[in-house]
């Protein structure tokens, strides 16, 4: 026959102990990844408003070259008739 062994308090409270240290690194692990998806998320920000900023300086230089292209293709009109 097996000898059943009794629990002690002692027992229970290495066991609460034990699911307390797997819980506090579960914690600790689940902060660090949502501090560096935080960081990403950041980062991510970051880009796309340097990409709206970029956008912005192309469109404007598209504004001023269409600009420019109209004058000189007026100034070729002004000049085909005038020969």
């Amino acid at each position: 026959m097996s000898q059943s062994k009794d629990v002690t308090l002692a027992d229970v409270l290495n066991a609460i102990q034990h699911v307390g240290a797997k819980v506090d690194s579960m914690e600790k692990r689940l902060t660090e990844r949502i501090e560096k998806l935080e960081e990403g998320q950041q980062t991510i920000i970051q880009a796309v408003n340097e990409l709206k900023d970029d956008l912005a300086a192309q469109k404007k230089e598209l504004t001023q070259t269409s600009k420019a292209t109209a004058y000189l293709s007026r100034d070729v009109l002004i000049l085909k008739n005038e020969q």
